[in-house]
């Protein structure tokens, strides 16, 4: 591997006469550490996320002597380390406005060289990195270079690596020419630590419901191919956290369970009473707790139907709407064509009752006679708690003209009565004439 060619005497006493100079004053030994390293480091630049070189690029090209220097005065400016890291951050900014392509590897060795020390640095101030990161959305380079710094941490903290991903690359996922960078960070760091369990309780419910719905929207920023890299990312997280979560029940459960009853029965009765005792405060500040937690848990989950549920209404209205007016329009028509054809039914009984009574006065027989007094009182069950309530509701529902259905339907139970009658008195006649021939 190609290492920089850096005179490890003349760092040593660039470093040295720095802090004669100012003795009291780490800040400044680190800003000139950064300084000489980034004038000597002379690499070509390659694109600012180094994606296409290993993960601790350029820090593993300074050689094991150098590193030990740098390591050396990295722990000398403990408390400074903050200030100097934002630094190197914003100088990297201010060089690439001026975009003189001269390479920037000292900062990045520094920034490498801070966060492997100290990796919580990096999420002391995420909430203003993220608004610098929005305020140059439009110049790719620079948010690149800003997420590339930051992810350093993660490389020797899972926990800091995944809060920094939380913190200030799943706000910009949606941004086409960052997304690329922001998921392969994250199958990156999911790769590198083998135990993933270092991570848990990073992201909860209110992180991942979101990461969720983004991954699983249909015309978002990703590619097909980025989508399908954050789902298996998201898996690879749930399995692990869902592992952790048995691994600490089964521990709880073995170990420290036992010695807590234990203890809180002596407790008890050492105090006489339960309400007396220390079990009981301790009980009712858990309480406390989980009363406050669930309360968050429920505001969570009604700020997530709140801003999900137009989404999703939308979707549906969207694919089902087409087919759930078509279908009204179907049955509105087959509504109105029923009503049509009741009148013209209407209408033709009106008319033909009389020819059919008459029929029936002449030809119906005997056997008759029962089957249509079972007729008649089938309909007369039918009349009034079937016929006259579906057509009211079929005029609710299909907001049909059908004001004159009820009257229709008078009419025609009017008419069937008239005809049952009719054949009653016709059968009961005609039964006369025979017996009286006999």
């Amino acid at each position: 591997m190609t290492t920089f060619l850096l005179d490890v005497g003349d760092l040593k006493q660039q470093l040295a006469h720095s802090q004669t100079l100012f003795p009291d004053n780490p800040s400044v030994w680190g800003k000139d550490l950064a300084g000489y390293l980034n004038l000597n480091l002379t690499v070509p630049e390659t694109e600012p996320s180094h994606s296409s070189c290993t993960h601790n690029y350029p820090y593993c090209l300074t050689g094991q002597e150098r590193r030990g220097v740098i390591k050396g005065l990295i722990r000398r400016c403990s408390d400074a380390l903050p200030g100097f890291l934002d630094h190197c951050v914003y100088t990297m900014l201010r060089e690439l406005d001026r975009q003189s392509g001269e390479p920037l590897h000292g900062y990045r060795v520094c920034i490498q060289a801070i966060l492997k020390d100290q990796p919580t640095i990096a999420t002391q101030n995420l909430p203003e990195y993220l608004e610098l990161l929005r305020s140059v959305q439009n110049r790719p380079v620079k948010c690149l270079t800003i997420m590339w710094a930051l992810g350093q941490a993660g490389f020797y903290d899972l926990s800091q690596g995944l809060q920094v991903w939380l913190g200030i690359m799943l706000p910009v996922l949606g941004v086409k020419s960052l997304s690329a960078y922001a998921i392969a960070y994250l199958d990156l760091l999911l790769l590198l630590h083998a135990n993933l369990t270092m991570g848990f309780g990073i992201m909860g419910t209110k992180e991942f419901f979101p990461l969720l719905d983004f991954a699983f929207m249909p015309k978002n920023a990703l590619s097909s191919s980025l989508q399908k890299q954050l789902r298996r990312d998201e898996r690879h997280h749930g399995d692990s956290g869902a592992s952790r979560v048995s691994e600490s029940a089964g521990a709880w459960s073995r170990v420290p369970l036992v010695p807590a009853a234990h203890g809180s029965v002596h407790d008890v009765i050492s105090h006489g009473s339960f309400t007396d005792s220390s079990t009981a405060a301790v009980s009712q500040q858990a309480w406390g707790k989980i009363t406050v937690h669930s309360k968050q848990g429920f505001s969570f989950f009604c700020s997530w139907m709140e801003t999900n549920t137009p989404y999703y209404y939308s979707e549906s209205v969207r694919v089902l709407g087409p087919l759930m007016t078509q279908a009204m329009e179907k049955s509105k028509a087959a509504s109105i064509f029923i009503s049509d054809h009741t009148t013209q039914f209407i209408l033709w009984d009106r008319e033909k009752t009389p020819l059919v009574t008459e029929w029936v006065y002449t030809n119906t027989p005997d056997s008759m006679s029962q089957v249509l007094a079972y007729v008649r009182e089938l309909h007369r069950l039918l009349h009034p708690y079937y016929i006259l309530p579906a057509l009211a509701f079929l005029a609710l529902i299909y907001n049909v003209d059908a004001s004159c259905l009820p009257g229709h339907a008078v009419t025609f139970a009017n008419s069937t009565w008239q005809l049952l009658q009719h054949t009653n008195s016709a059968i009961r006649t005609w039964a006369q004439e025979l017996l009286t021939r006999a």
